[in-house]
């Protein structure tokens, strides 16, 4: 491969691609063009542009491209029905061969010579990238970071370091008790905190930066199955229902007063992924039936947990699978 002297990225502003715009530039010592493309993002397009030229992009590209997304994407997706494995949406995905075509495009105009995305190498993106590129292309070069050789980024903590090192703007940390973050948190001037995934309960001073506190959302009727592996757990345990908490985040893991729950049965044979699946749908009228309720009376204090219900869901260890070919109901 000859030496890029231009190369056209496909860049969102998040921290991945973030982070290759600046490595593209030490490793292969050419400009980088970062091209944005507007499929309904509205006022998160304008921040990454400016987060473009900041980290050292040469040029930027932001195309519309929302009208024949939903023209030829959006539509035609509706129209076949287009679920995958039945039961996930397809959002992101049919958004990728378009960005793709944009992408070539905005390197003919600007006269790149390469292009480059952030899709790891594990997934499906990569493929939705790459063969759009030859299709309309052939023989361009494309750089893909996360299959380089030189890439030694295999972290979040080490693509964290790399963005300090440069100066590249990112919010998270390891964390999230550090006075830097919560001053980021705080600078954002957040109505609501909405915590989406299990971890450490979150210290004071950063429940207190928004002005009417977090909330978080578990997979399971609270107060049964706190911790992280609630839906794994209640599979186990023979559970024939479970279901989304929203609750007020305190200082005790998973035990604040309930917002809103909604149920679902687990099905004979269903394994965690499609409760899961199934839940992350549910998750979402359950949180919009919070932001009502919080909206029409940002002190509702929601309804107390009953302690002597509780139980936990402590992470699945390997005797937890261990198939049990003398138990007939295993």
């Amino acid at each position: 491969m000859a030496n890029p002297k231009k190369i056209v990225l496909a860049y969102s502003g998040g921290l991945d691609t973030s982070i290759i715009l600046k490595w593209l530039q030490e490793v292969y010592r050419c400009d980088v063009v970062a091209f944005i493309a507007d499929i309904g993002q509205g006022e998160e397009l304008e921040p990454a542009r400016q987060k473009a030229i900041a980290t050292g992009a040469c040029e930027t590209v932001v195309k519309d491209l929302r009208e024949e997304f939903v023209r030829d994407f959006v539509f035609p997706a509706l129209r076949a029905n287009a679920i995958y494995e039945g039961s996930y949406l397809l959002g992101t995905s049919i958004a990728r061969p378009l960005i793709a075509k944009g992408q070539i495009e905005a390197m003919r105009e600007t006269g790149g010579d390469s292009v480059s995305h952030g899709a790891t190498g594990k997934g499906n993106d990569q493929v939705r990238f790459e063969l759009t590129y030859m299709a309309l292309e052939p023989g361009v070069t494309i750089i893909v970071p996360w299959r380089d050789p030189k890439w030694d980024l295999t972290s979040r903590t080490a693509m964290m370091a790399f963005a300090e090192k440069h100066g590249i703007p990112v919010i998270g940390h390891k964390h999230p008790d550090t006075p830097r973050f919560i001053e980021e948190i705080k600078d954002l001037k957040g109505d609501l905190g909405i915590v989406a995934a299990f971890g450490p309960e979150l210290p004071g001073p950063l429940r207190n930066t928004a002005g009417a506190g977090c909330i978080g959302i578990h997979p399971s009727l609270l107060p049964k199955y706190r911790g992280p592996s609630p839906i794994a757990r209640a599979i186990l345990e023979g559970e024939k229902k479970t279901g989304v908490t929203v609750f007020r985040i305190t200082d005790q893991p998973c035990a604040g007063p309930v917002l809103v729950q909604r149920e679902t049965m687990i099905l004979p044979h269903e394994i965690s992924l499609e409760v899961l699946q199934r839940l992350a749908r549910i998750a979402c009228d359950a949180i919009d039936a919070a932001l009502k309720k919080l909206t029409e009376d940002p002190h509702f204090a929601g309804a107390a947990q009953d302690e002597s219900q509780a139980t936990w869901a402590p992470e699945l260890s390997g005797t937890d699978v261990l198939l049990r070919f003398d138990d007939a109901s295993a």
